[in-house]
């Protein structure tokens, strides 16, 4: 009978337990939600510069600037009277017969910081802002392996204003966020780094090979990135291009921003097809994560800027296939992101009309067909608070406006559309025609270099040895 007993009261106790555990797993799970929540805020609420008296109004931005090089663009960035200059990576190149190493590199800002033209615009009074690329952070293509504390140290000094108890010093990675003004003509800019913390790509090219070929390493490189799309290895792909901490650090700064209008600046391209080039295209899981993360917060007054491809593009999301909004047709008419770069050099006078080539084919993530430029380029950005409007510009080196997009600041349309990005993973026969010429062309300049150097180091032994015996003969 005892047992009997006990069996029948066993489902109760069983409810009871089971209704105990589930709340005290509800309120386990409530006080996780708060915490992240509070650590959201937190994050935040920790920008790394806070310039609440600084209206903005003109705003300038440039990347890929050789410091050895006439920087023909800075009289008229200076002239333009920006409050703020914004880096968009490769601030400074290092040679890669130099070698990779944190000396060659500070050479390199030591080398920038004395430009005339760059004195100009730093004793303007202009806040400079920015991070590396890859030249900048000293390595071409680099990534997370090619990471050290020295490196973004050493960019920090180049800014020339972080102090030395700054928690951007302690932070891994340069990633940073900026408050200009107050609400409601308050502006937000957001630098994302996409080199310190990175994976590496999907096919990755030993760094003793790269190396020894060093005068092809960018062909090499290029072609390795199209060889991965060609083959369908970079649409199975996963790896990161922020890591953990980066990205919930950007959904913190978006989640809680009141700002009017905002700048979202990644080094490398966020919307391109175009497979020869670097950019979130070649990491389509962390594209796709970074698209969904704008969609759900909806920044206002949203530009993205990038650098990196030596040359001006204005660039865009796909439309949905039906069904799209008037405001959503409005802002397909506008760019979403925004890229500038070549200050002293460009791809259409380096690289043998490949490049050319190359913009041309790809061109489906483009605004429109032409809206590209291949001279030298600068941008800026205009704001008319009275007006509520916003132009973003790339400009030449007659300070002249070449491509240009166009933003509401009170949130209404037109806005840039925020869809889905385009696929990089494209095979035509186009495609491996082109491939297979760069291929041809890669491989005969890297057995010509090879050649040259083999000469060379043959030459300098039978000049080392006909100085030995004309130095015997004369003590004889």
């Amino acid at each position: 009978m005892a047992a009997a007993a006990m069996s029948s009261r066993m489902p109760g106790l069983m409810l009871v337990l089971s209704i105990f555990f589930t709340f005290m797993l509800q309120e386990h799970l409530f006080s996780l939600a708060e915490e992240q929540g509070d650590t959201m805020k937190q994050m935040a609420a920790e920008l790394d510069g806070h310039y609440e008296n600084q209206t903005l109004t003109r705003v300038a931005f440039g990347s890929c600037n050789k410091q050895w090089r006439t920087n023909v663009l800075w009289d008229n960035i200076v002239d333009f009277h920006p409050q703020a200059y914004l880096w968009l990576g490769d601030a400074v190149y290092v040679k890669e017969k130099e070698g990779d190493n944190d000396a060659n590199l500070r050479r390199a800002y030591s080398r920038q910081l004395k430009n005339k033209g760059y004195q100009r615009l730093l004793s303007s009074g202009a806040i400079i802002e920015g991070v590396y690329d890859d030249h900048d952070m000293s390595t071409n293509d680099g990534h997370k392996v090619n990471y050290t504390p020295q490196r973004q140290s050493a960019y920090l000094d180049f800014l020339g204003h972080v102090s030395e108890d700054s928690p951007r010093r302690s932070r891994l990675g340069l990633f940073s966020a900026h408050v200009f003004g107050e609400p409601p003509r308050q502006v937000k800019v957001i630098f994302l780094d996409v080199r310190s913390l990175s994976d590496e790509p999907a096919i990755v090219v030993p760094e003793c090979v790269a190396n020894l070929l060093w005068p092809v390493k960018p062909y090499l490189l290029a072609l390795t990135r199209w060889a991965a799309v060609l083959l369908g290895i970079t649409g199975r792909f996963h790896g990161d291009m922020l890591g953990t901490e980066q990205w919930s650090w950007l959904e913190a700064q978006l989640a809680g921003s009141e700002a009017s209008f905002h700048v979202l600046v990644s080094t490398v391209q966020v919307l391109s097809v175009n497979p020869i080039a670097e950019g979130w295209g070649h990491y389509p899981a962390a594209q796709s994560r970074l698209l969904a993360l704008l969609r759900k917060h909806r920044p206002r007054g949203l530009v993205i800027l990038s650098g990196d491809v030596h040359f001006a593009e204005l660039l865009v999301t796909q439309p949905p296939s039906e069904g799209m909004r008037e405001e959503e047709k409005e802002g397909k008419k506008e760019a979403l992101e925004v890229t500038s770069s070549g200050m002293t050099h460009t791809c259409f006078a380096t690289t043998m009309g490949t490049c050319e080539m190359a913009v041309d084919r790809y061109d489906r993530h483009r605004l429109t067909p032409c809206s590209f430029f291949g001279g030298l380029n600068y941008g800026t950005i205009e704001l008319d608070w009275e007006q509520q409007e916003a132009w973003v510009r790339v400009r030449n080196k007659r300070g002249e406006a070449v491509l240009q997009t166009f933003r509401r600041l009170d949130g209404s349309s037109p806005g840039a559309y925020l869809g889905e990005p385009w696929s990089i993973n494209e095979n035509n026969d186009l495609s491996f025609f082109i491939f297979a010429f760069l291929c041809v062309v890669s491989l005969a300049s890297g057995v010509l270099w090879v050649f040259r150097w083999l000469l060379k180091r043959h030459c300098s032994k039978d000049e080392g040895r006909d100085r030995k015996i004309g130095q015997a003969k004369k003590e004889a």
